[in-house]
């Protein structure tokens, strides 16, 4: 029973792969179909879930598809990959930053801290106006 699930599966992957690899061959390349990709498209683009996945896909009118750059694709996601790490190592890097200047802080003898605090956060030059 088992063997004959998994052959069932094995023929539907298959067709769906074969059916979407003809479907979408114009978009990966502007090269011809080959044989047993063009058999495959010609009775897929005949049923109406065929046309319906060609509407979808954007290649109903072959004539005005054009293949998709798969270069610009990869480099956009090594750029966005590289984007994210450099944000993330920037992220942990003023963490760590943060945690040995505020450890060097408190290591600080407490005239020092009030010293720091004054210089770093001076009081405002004037009071503000109280309004009764």
């Amino acid at each position: 029973m088992g063997l004959v699930v998994q052959l069932l599966l094995t023929v539907a992957v298959l067709g769906v792969t074969l059916s979407g690899g003809s479907l979408v061959w114009p978009r990966i390349t502007s090269a011809p179909r080959p044989q047993l990709l063009q058999d495959v498209h010609d009775k897929v683009i005949q049923t109406a879930p065929g046309q319906q996945a060609a509407q979808v896909l954007g290649v109903a009118d072959e004539q005005t598809v054009e293949p998709i750059n798969i270069s610009d694709i990869a480099s956009n996601a090594v750029n966005s990959v590289k984007a994210a790490a450099e944000k993330r190592a920037q992220t942990i890097i003023m963490a760590q930053i943060s945690a040995q200047l505020t450890n060097q802080y408190e290591k600080l003898p407490e005239d020092q801290q009030l010293e720091l605090q004054q210089i770093i956060c001076p009081p405002p030059a004037t009071p503000p106006a109280v309004v009764k």
